[in-house]
Protein backbone atom coordinates (compact mmCIF):
# COMPACT_ATOMS: atom_id res chain seq x y z
CA UNK A 1 0.00 0.00 0.00
CA UNK A 2 3.02 2.20 1.18
CA UNK A 3 6.28 2.67 -0.33
CA UNK A 4 8.75 1.12 1.67
CA UNK A 5 10.38 4.50 2.51
CA UNK A 6 7.07 5.58 3.79
CA UNK A 7 6.94 3.45 6.33
CA UNK A 8 7.68 5.10 9.93
CA UNK A 9 7.37 2.04 11.92
CA UNK A 10 9.95 -1.49 12.35
CA UNK A 11 9.09 -4.24 9.87
CA UNK A 12 11.71 -6.96 10.45
CA UNK A 13 12.18 -9.57 8.01
CA UNK A 14 12.25 -12.51 10.61
CA UNK A 15 9.68 -12.90 13.34
CA UNK A 16 10.53 -10.71 16.26
CA UNK A 17 13.81 -10.37 18.30
CA UNK A 18 13.03 -8.42 21.18
CA UNK A 19 17.04 -6.90 21.27
CA UNK A 20 16.73 -6.10 17.80
CA UNK A 21 13.88 -3.88 17.89
CA UNK A 22 15.20 -2.19 21.23
CA UNK A 23 18.75 -1.35 18.92
CA UNK A 24 16.43 -0.04 16.21
CA UNK A 25 14.48 1.95 18.46
CA UNK A 26 17.93 3.67 20.26
CA UNK A 27 18.75 4.38 17.01
CA UNK A 28 15.91 6.36 15.79
CA UNK A 29 16.27 8.48 19.36
CA UNK A 30 19.55 8.99 18.98
CA UNK A 31 17.75 10.48 15.23
CA UNK A 32 15.52 12.16 16.79
CA UNK A 33 17.49 13.63 19.02
CA UNK A 34 19.56 15.28 16.59
CA UNK A 35 16.80 16.14 14.86
CA UNK A 36 15.10 18.22 17.68
CA UNK A 37 18.48 19.54 18.19
CA UNK A 38 19.12 21.13 14.50
CA UNK A 39 15.45 22.13 15.20
CA UNK A 40 15.80 24.72 17.71
CA UNK A 41 19.26 25.24 16.54
CA UNK A 42 17.47 26.54 13.18
CA UNK A 43 14.68 28.20 15.22
CA UNK A 44 17.86 30.11 17.40
CA UNK A 45 19.63 31.25 13.95
CA UNK A 46 16.09 32.62 12.43
CA UNK A 47 14.71 34.17 14.89
CA UNK A 48 18.46 36.40 15.14
CA UNK A 49 18.33 37.00 11.71
CA UNK A 50 14.70 38.33 11.43
CA UNK A 51 15.36 40.64 15.05
CA UNK A 52 18.80 41.56 13.16
CA UNK A 53 16.69 42.93 10.09
CA UNK A 54 13.92 43.94 11.86
CA UNK A 55 15.58 46.47 14.94
CA UNK A 56 17.77 48.17 12.94
CA UNK A 57 15.43 48.83 9.68
CA UNK A 58 12.51 50.18 12.81
CA UNK A 59 15.62 52.53 14.32
CA UNK A 60 16.03 53.51 10.98
CA UNK A 61 12.38 54.37 10.62
CA UNK A 62 12.31 56.20 13.43
CA UNK A 63 15.38 58.65 12.83
CA UNK A 64 13.80 59.85 9.68
CA UNK A 65 10.51 60.12 11.59
CA UNK A 66 12.35 62.41 13.74
CA UNK A 67 14.33 64.50 11.22
CA UNK A 68 11.22 64.81 9.21
CA UNK A 69 9.27 66.11 12.30
CA UNK A 70 12.42 68.28 13.71
CA UNK A 71 12.66 69.53 9.61
CA UNK A 72 9.09 71.34 10.34
CA UNK A 73 9.96 73.00 13.44
CA UNK A 74 9.14 70.03 16.01
CA UNK A 75 11.18 68.40 19.05
CA UNK A 76 11.76 64.34 19.31
CA UNK A 77 9.85 65.45 22.62
CA UNK A 78 7.12 66.17 21.03
CA UNK A 79 6.57 63.61 18.71
CA UNK A 80 7.21 61.15 21.36
CA UNK A 81 4.21 62.79 23.40
CA UNK A 82 2.31 62.60 20.10
CA UNK A 83 2.63 59.34 19.57
CA UNK A 84 2.34 58.58 23.26
CA UNK A 85 -1.65 60.46 23.54
CA UNK A 86 -2.39 58.58 19.98
CA UNK A 87 -1.80 54.99 21.08
CA UNK A 88 -3.65 55.80 24.27
CA UNK A 89 -6.76 56.93 22.13
CA UNK A 90 -6.24 54.18 20.19
CA UNK A 91 -6.24 51.55 23.27
CA UNK A 92 -9.71 53.02 24.42
CA UNK A 93 -11.59 53.61 20.84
Amino acid sequence: MFPHWAVLCYKPKQPMDFFDRQEHARKQTRRLIWLFGLAVLAVIVLTYLVLAVIIPFTWFVLAVIIRLFSSLGFTPVFLAISMISRLRRSKTD
